[in-house]
């Protein structure tokens, strides 16, 4: 059963599983891997969000923010005027996927999304994401799997631009929908969560790479004014060009002022951890330390602690790739 709601008041009832663009669920779906709230293969519903087109606007806010809605498409991100300030987030919209994936996909849907790992996406395999028990992943081949253990499931985080929002410290909006959803619960009302706790990691079961409930919708997401100084970059590598997830990839947002100090560095990396991480230590180094010194920062500080040996190689992409987007930024090329 599939039912289209016109608005979040229309959220009233039971909403199963919430279809954006459709370019993950329907995939599983059709692989069985979607089950009912009863755990067997019935029927499941799903609550197609294509018709509310309160969720399908970008704009700018009184105090310089801007409003992303949860519907928006990938490819309406990477190409907004209002946008264009936060170039390293339009960067990895525009260079996610491919173009007709990004023509269909919906940002909420990239920052809900399952994980990647073959594991789980395959019947007959059960582990963490299965709300089973156990990872394979953690005695099988990791090559494509996260460089950090963080306990519980080894599968990188797939999305994109819930790494990118993390370097702007972006708030989403979430909203209570169903017939269980806190009885003084203002249907008007929205919560504001930070970006980085919708991305907190379990080690315990659970079939979500995410931290809301049954009874929340994402909305939409809140990116903060920007400093005129301000510059940002993004890249990636991956095992193709189009068309694939990437092995690693970052976001850098920083100031730099006409004296070519440095401030407010902030570096978002990508498909190293089953979260999207800030590299906080690196940050404040290169911050005290200046424009000189950060090829030697970025090659000589630790980044991680407790990491695999099979994708060991990945912190060696990441230091290249980071190195790459400093010298953009620096050299002009990142405002």
């Amino acid at each position: 059963m599939i039912r289209f709601p016109k608005n979040i008041a229309h959220l009233s009832g039971e909403t199963g599983d919430f279809r954006a663009g459709g370019t993950d669920i329907e995939a599983r779906r059709q692989r069985s891997l979607i089950l009912s709230t009863s755990g067997t293969q019935a029927p499941v519903l799903i609550t197609d969000l294509r018709d509310m087109d309160d969720l399908n606007k970008i704009e700018l806010l009184e105090d310089g923010s801007v409003q992303i809605g949860s519907m928006s498409t990938i490819e309406e991100i990477a190409n907004h005027p209002q946008l264009q300030a936060y170039r390293g987030f339009v960067q990895a919209a525009g260079g996610l996927a491919t173009p007709s994936v990004r023509r269909i996909a919906r940002m909420g849907g990239n920052l809900l999304q399952q994980v990647r790992c073959p594991y789980p996406r395959q019947a007959g395999f059960s582990c963490l994401r299965t709300e089973s028990q156990g990872c394979p992943a953690r005695f099988g081949m990791q090559l494509s799997h996260a460089l950090v253990d963080l306990g519980g499931c080894i599968a990188p985080h797939p999305s994109t631009l819930g790494m990118a929002l993390l370097a702007w410290n972006a708030q989403i909006l979430v909203a209570s929908v169903g017939p269980d959803r806190p009885k003084r619960s203002n249907r008007n009302a929205l919560r504001k969560v930070p970006i980085s706790d919708l991305y907190r990691h379990s080690t315990t079961a659970s079939a979500k790479p995410h931290t809301l409930t049954k009874n929340e919708l994402l909305v939409g997401v809140v990116l903060p004014l920007v400093a005129l100084t301000e510059r940002s970059s993004w890249l990636r590598f991956s095992s193709r060009r189009f068309a694939e997830w990437p092995l690693v990839e970052a976001v850098v947002a920083l100031n730099i002022s006409q004296d070519q100090t440095i401030s407010d560095v902030r570096i978002a990396v990508g498909g190293v951890a089953a979260v999207p991480l800030r590299l906080n230590s690196l940050e404040a180094s290169i911050a005290s330390n200046g424009i000189d010194a950060v090829e030697r920062l970025i090659e000589t500080e630790q980044l991680f602690t407790e990491r695999f040996i099979q994708t060991a190689y990945k912190e060696d992409l990441l230091r290249v790739l980071l190195k790459d987007i400093f010298m953009d930024l620096i050299t002009d090329r990142g405002l």
